[in-house]
């Protein structure tokens, strides 16, 4: 049974799906499959699996907009950061599933960088992008005012995105794959 299941296996690795590369008959498959790496669909060449990152996506927002709407039951200093830093994990999502190919540290890069022209934008009051941001949407996405606090905020949603991707492809995949 080891060797049917092998056989098909192969024939999906053959079709590109992303999946790990088996290269032993003999592999425990049940391992196989309940890896994080074929879960994620994360191999060492890195190509996000959208449909995933499609289903995590909505509990990070669920989770920043209940930091938001129920801080009076979270801890300060959760109810202050945690909204922050959900977002930049967020952007972070976002690009990953737009650009599935793209590697780690550049998708870390372009969130960041997202995220820091947001907040800076928030410098910038002409009455257009301020009536933008009376909406919920609006000021969900640009915010409403600078904070520096926000800016170590970003880094550490972005880095939990890197770290969660790290974690998923395995440590000594690190020095193999495009980072």
């Amino acid at each position: 049974m080891n060797k049917f299941f092998f056989k098909w296996f192969s024939k999906i690795q053959s079709v590109g799906r992303q999946f790990p590369v088996v290269v032993n008959s003999d592999l425990d498959l049940d391992r196989v499959f309940w890896s994080p790496r074929f879960i994620l669909g994360v191999g060492s060449d890195l190509i996000r699996n959208r449909f995933i990152y499609a289903l995590i996506m909505p509990i990070v927002v669920m989770l920043g907009i209940g930091s938001r709407a129920y801080f009076e039951f979270l801890p300060y200093f959760i109810s202050t950061y945690a909204g922050d830093t959900l977002w930049a994990l967020m952007a972070f999502l976002v690009i990953g599933l737009i650009f599935p190919s793209l590697s780690t540290v550049k998708v870390a890069a372009i969130a960041l960088l997202f995220s820091v022209c947001i907040e800076l934008s928030q410098l910038y009051h002409a009455p257009w992008i301020d009536e933008i941001r009376e909406y919920r949407l609006g000021a969900l996405v640009l915010g409403h005012g600078f904070l520096w606090s926000d800016l170590v905020c970003y880094s550490v949603g972005v880095a939990m995105g890197v770290v969660g991707e790290m974690a998923c492809r395995g440590v000594g995949d690190l020095s193999e794959s495009k980072l």
